[in-house]
């Protein structure tokens, strides 16, 4: 049986009650547009909504190998280039958020709307194995 799911992701996790949490598609046009994560039921029906993409991003630039990590007691999410990192019950509850502050080496905002451009001109001499075009 296969159908099409009502929205766009990237990465998907099973969580421990057997719902799933999906990192949405910053290009994601269906339902929850706008959000960066969503727990589904089995059926794949949204039972809620975190966090949402702001106008710091560059929807032409696909970020690769990130994904759910799962340790024994939370699912961690964090997709590049972002300095928070998010701590999820194995249930699927957002529980804490850790914002890492990387001083004068943070992206700025402005940079992050057109990553290909900024790559070249402005981060010529750092090593972005995570990131491809």
């Amino acid at each position: 049986m296969s159908f099409k799911l009502p929205f766009i992701f990237e990465i998907i996790q099973c969580l421990d009650n057997g719902n799933f949490i999906f990192g949405l598609s910053s290009w994601n046009d269906g339902i929850n547009k706008g959000d960066k994560i969503v727990i589904t039921d089995q059926n794949f029906n949204v039972l809620q909504s975190y966090l949402k993409y702001d106008e710091f991003i560059d929807e032409t630039y696909w970020i690769s190998d990130y994904r759910f990590l799962q340790t024994d007691s939370h699912v961690i999410y964090n997709r590049p280039i972002d300095n928070n990192v998010y701590l999820f019950s194995l249930d699927g509850v957002l529980q804490k958020i850790y914002r890492f502050d990387f001083g004068r080496n943070n992206v700025p905002n402005d940079d992050k709307k057109d990553v290909e451009a900024n790559l070249s001109s402005k981060y010529t001499n750092v090593s972005h194995p995570i990131l491809y075009h």
